[in-house]
């Protein structure tokens, strides 16, 4: 693929795929979606035209055409904290396992910016948010949720029945195992 600049001038399409398999773009979507639909020939066909033209599916053209997107946005008061890192890689490793992705964003406890990412995660359409709310910032949060998106609170206990959050108790002690 001719490059300028270190850059390639046009990421192959499902389109470039077709033509160089002799197929229709339906058979490479096929292909890529319900193999088994597909004669083992055919699939042999898309999948070299795939690896030669080194194609790599737009998964967010194939969430728009859905009308989802498998991103869940966090905005945490810190990423720097360990805690934040900890909780981050807990919630990652759990949407990966569900082919979900994780977009990460710190607020640095300022309502403003936390507002700021709450409607950029919403503009990128992500299924739901879990937010460390900073001071003052309830009120973006119950307009995302008011539009329909989950919301989720972390490391703070949610004032309301309808709004989940997950929190650690920081305080109380470990009970002892009595043997």
């Amino acid at each position: 693929m001719a490059t300028t600049r270190g850059r390639a001038e046009r990421r192959p399409s499902i389109t470039d795929v077709a033509k160089r398999a002799g197929v229709s773009v339906g058979t490479v979507s096929n292909v890529l979606n319900r193999p088994d639909q597909v004669t083992p020939a055919t699939r042999d066909r898309v999948q070299a035209a795939i690896d030669e033209l080194q194609f790599v599916r737009n998964a967010s053209a194939r969430q728009l055409r859905a009308g989802t997107i498998q991103t869940v946005g966090a905005i945490v008061l810190d990423i720097a904290n360990p805690f934040f890192t900890e909780v981050a890689r807990g919630v990652e490793d759990r949407l990966a396992a569900e082919d979900y992705t994780l977009m990460l964003s710190s607020s640095d406890e300022d309502p403003e910016r936390e507002a700021r990412y709450l409607r950029l995660f919403e503009e990128h359409g992500v299924q739901g948010v879990m937010v460390t709310p900073s001071a003052g910032s309830i009120d973006a949060l119950l307009a995302v949720r008011d539009r329909g998106v989950d919301v989720v609170l972390l490391d703070a206990t949610s004032p309301f029945d309808d709004i989940s959050s997950v929190a650690v108790d920081d305080v109380r002690p470990f009970a002892k195992e009595r043997t």
